[in-house]
């Protein structure tokens, strides 16, 4: 996975803008890649069902805006595992520098992963001549954080994967996503900008930062 890894993904977590990075920095950021990538766990689990069996759980005009007319959608869970989380919390009480960019990659490391099992389900269901749109996960647009819990109910993580929801609507382990997509009849013909349809584009610390939380991905 290491090679698709995008570094300056992880810069822009890092609210990287344009400055000198020094040849030490950029040893720290291997260093702090190859540490995640040899604790991380990585799984995931995905359920394919009718978009009327989510009809409560989707919450906001932004997530209906982007699975269209898609009668059917995918439902899925990934997480880079509970060591991940020791190591961050380690290097939290112990230099809190290394976290920062610890924590970064680690957030990379988890869109790389979820993005070759996107890979892998696009060629699956092409084979059946059906096509999915890029994915939208609570807490983009207006979807709130707060479906995480049935997200996870859905898909029954905690059992399976070992993904449990907390008290304030964040996931156990922290490096977990969860994500929908819209299973279509017809290819999509332009890549939309996440941003676009997002309430928040005029105020985003992400897009300051020259980043976003969505993906512009086929």
């Amino acid at each position: 996975m290491k090679n698709r890894i995008n570094k300056k993904a992880i810069l822009n977590y890092l609210g990287y803008q344009n400055q000198d990075l020094s040849d030490e920095f950029l040893v720290e950021m291997d260093e702090a890649i190859d540490t995640v990538l040899a604790a991380a766990k990585p799984n995931n689990i995905w359920k394919s069902m009718l978009r009327s069996e989510l009809d409560l759980v989707l919450i906001g005009e932004d997530i209906n805006a982007h699975l269209g007319n898609a009668e059917q959608v995918i439902l899925m869970a990934a997480t880079l595992g509970q060591e991940v989380d020791f190591i961050l919390r380690r290097s939290q009480r112990l230099d809190m520098k290394q976290a920062v960019i610890l924590d970064a990659s680690a957030s990379v490391i988890i869109e790389t992963y979820l993005d070759q099992q996107e890979d892998y389900l696009r060629q699956e269901f092409l084979k059946q001549r059906k096509y999915l749109s890029t994915r939208f996960s609570p807490g983009y647009g207006d979807l709130p954080l707060s479906v995480q819990e049935n997200f996870l109910k859905i898909l029954d993580t905690n059992r399976k994967i070992g993904v449990t929801v907390l008290n304030n609507g964040l996931m156990s382990p922290m490096k977990s996503i969860t994500c929908i997509m819209a299973i279509l009849d017809e290819p999509i013909s332009k890549v939309t900008d996440p941003c676009s349809i997002c309430r928040l584009k005029g105020d985003c610390v992400l897009r300051r930062r020259g980043g976003y939380c969505g993906r512009f991905r086929q």
